[in-house]
């Protein structure tokens, strides 16, 4: 393996044993991640008028380059997905509402914990469960979910939704009720959080059990992952002055600042700054669900980067044409 993989894989097996160990005796989530809310990408551009495409041939040919994604999501607002509740009467802290089981495409044997009285409305929600999760399906077709067990509801103030690797190489899809106000943010959560497991899935990663000096964001990626290769063109010469951050919670937050500051232009935004993963992640959504970059900036790098995998421009088209002709089921 090259020294510049190295570099990328770079935390040692005796700290990653012990963290699997502690976590499979316990029986939680190998690994997560989860999306700001308050970090949103670049704001859509006001609607202009446009034929949606209703096909993925359509799309190819009319929208290419994006340029349809307005006036698909505009339809998918008209389509009504957008939560009737009052999104304001919420709880303070992190509270989950509902976990459902995942068989194909549908959701299944709903688990209720006891939630504060003033949250009950958004567990018994069970319309905007489904809408949320359908969409979903809209979204990303079943046959590209991998091995996805779990649909988790919550509320937060923070994160608009969460991913989670379990023990055992599933995944959790984890989304809060909370952004099906607004439909430009559970469109990016979903394809945010699809493209944290696809990038890091079981496919892109060495076999459990070879060794692996890691870093630990990352899990294990093979030389051809897409993590890897993001890596080597856009972090090598920069990680090791991110790998410096101080541990403690607020220097650290102090670091990531002057961070971004001192690499702005190399980020899609401040979030995208805080590692390796969510820049890679938010560069992906940005590829997308937004028109085409034409420019030749790190941040189009990045974003471009994306379109030189044939498999990844078709899950694209695939995203897109799922979004122009979304229909929201009785």
């Amino acid at each position: 393996m090259s020294n510049d993989n190295k570099n990328f894989i770079g935390i040692g097996i005796v700290l990653l044993a012990c963290i699997c160990g502690f976590m499979a005796t316990v029986g939680i989530a190998a690994a997560w991640s989860q999306r700001f809310s308050k970090a949103p990408s670049v704001v859509y551009s006001k609607i202009t008028t446009f034929n949606i495409p209703g096909t993925i041939i359509e799309v190819r040919e009319s929208c290419s380059d994006g340029q349809c994604i307005d006036a698909c999501i505009q339809h998918v607002k008209n389509q009504g997905l957008e939560s009737d509740l009052d999104l304001q009467n919420y709880h303070d802290e992190e509270v989950t509402l509902i976990y459902y089981n995942v068989d194909e495409n549908s959701i299944h044997d709903p688990r209720v914990p006891e939630v504060p009285e003033n949250l009950l409305a958004f567990q018994q929600d069970k319309s905007t469960h489904e809408k949320i999760w359908n969409y979903f399906n809209v979204l990303i077709p079943r046959e590209h979910q991998g091995n996805l067990v779990q649909f988790v509801v919550y509320t937060s103030q923070e994160s608009s939704g969460k991913h989670e690797d379990t023990i055992t190489g599933n995944w959790i899809l984890k989304y809060n009720i909370l952004s099906a106000e607004d439909v430009i943010e559970t469109t990016e959560t979903l394809v945010y959080l699809y493209g944290y497991h696809l990038m890091l899935s079981p496919e892109q990663q060495i076999p459990w059990g070879e060794i692996c000096h890691q870093e630990y964001l990352h899990g294990c990626p093979t030389p051809e992952s897409y993590a890897n290769q993001f890596y080597l063109r856009f972090w090598k010469d920069i990680f090791a002055e991110w790998e410096e951050f101080d541990d403690n919670l607020q220097k650290r937050e102090e670091d990531m600042g002057l961070f971004y500051t001192k690499y702005q232009d190399q980020f899609i935004n401040e979030f995208a700054a805080e590692d390796p993963v969510k820049d890679m992640v938010e560069s992906w959504t940005e590829f997308m669900l937004y028109p085409r970059h034409t420019g030749d900036s790190i941040v189009d790098q990045k974003v471009n980067f994306f379109g030189e995998f044939p498999e990844l421009v078709e899950l694209r088209e695939k995203v897109i044409t799922g979004i122009c002709t979304y229909e929201q089921t009785p």
